[in-house]
């Protein structure tokens, strides 16, 4: 999984990101560049069009759903597998709050990008029990001309 994520676990406000972190979304564009990436109908629908250089798998429950330049999935299970089919090494589950929940299940690493500050929002990365991940890296940032709050990029590792 991949996600930015504010210190009060906002993901998410009004269909779009609460704030502007341009090295953040550098990071997502390079980390996930070349790989699947799962969402669903939501929030590919806010991102407006497929991401490209990503095989791109969004997950519905409605039976007759097509948009152009995605496959389509109707469970993360079946988006999981068709990724595995293709050869996937690494897949990623991009969001929304519904499959971040699910996922967090099924998912041995994850890619948090914390934004020190607070949001209003209405969508949220699911609170997870801090023992069952191990932080294997961290690069704290500090905010800049750019970047408007200071973020560290982490990478969490499922315990065994």
């Amino acid at each position: 999984m991949i996600a930015a994520v504010a210190r009060n676990y906002t993901i998410g406000a009004g269909n779009s990101l609460p704030w502007e972190m341009p090295t953040d979304m550098h990071f997502f564009m390079k980390t996930t560049r070349g790989h699947h990436v799962i969402m669903g109908r939501k929030s590919f629908e806010d991102i407006g069009k497929p991401l490209q250089g990503r095989t791109n798998i969004v997950v519905t429950r409605q039976a007759s759903y097509q948009a152009n330049g995605v496959c389509i999935a109707h469970s993360l299970d079946e988006a999981l597998a068709l990724a595995r089919q293709n050869g996937e090494t690494e897949v990623f589950i991009i969001g929304g709050e519904n499959l971040f929940t699910e996922g967090l299940q099924k998912a041995d690493k994850i890619y948090l990008t914390w934004i020190h500050a607070d949001f209003e929002g209405d969508t949220h990365f699911p609170r997870f029990d801090p023992k069952q991940w191990h932080e294997i890296e961290r690069t704290d940032c500090a905010s800049d001309a750019e970047n408007p709050y200071p973020y560290s990029f982490t990478t969490l590792a499922k315990a065994h």
